[in-house]
């Protein structure tokens, strides 16, 4: 039997410090999540908390979010937004984890931006 796909919405950045999104499949359910900038910056690998890099850690750091997220489904859910906690030593020790670009790195940064613009949604599939 297959395994339902789930998927992340793109990330909204709230005034408060904080990144939403949420994350829902066919037969898996809705959640909605939330980062600290700061967080992010650590666990992720931003080099700082300008929206660009928010947003390009968040891209690179799919895997982990999911990985985060379904550590979570067991929980009782009761529809408020849920503080997703993320391990920062994993990003730390994995050897193929995805490098920040340079800070003058402006290709990267705006291809990153131009695919962010063209997906609302990022569907993962759980194996």
């Amino acid at each position: 039997m297959n395994q339902p796909t789930i998927c992340i919405t793109v990330p909204i950045l709230s005034l408060e410090s904080t990144v939403w999104f949420s994350v829902y499949g066919f037969g898996w359910g809705y959640r909605a999540f939330e980062l600290s900038r700061h967080t992010v910056c650590e666990s992720l690998g931003a080099r700082d908390m300008s929206e660009q890099q928010i947003l390009l850690a968040f891209q690179l750091g799919k895997r982990q979010i999911l990985d985060a997220v379904l550590q979570q489904a067991s929980l009782c859910y009761h529809g408020e937004r849920i503080l997703l906690p993320l391990d920062a030593k994993s990003q730390r020790m994995r050897t193929d984890a995805p490098k920040m670009p340079k800070a003058g790195a402006k290709e990267e940064a705006a291809h990153m931006e131009n695919w962010l613009a063209n997906n609302s949604t990022i569907a993962l599939q759980i194996n």
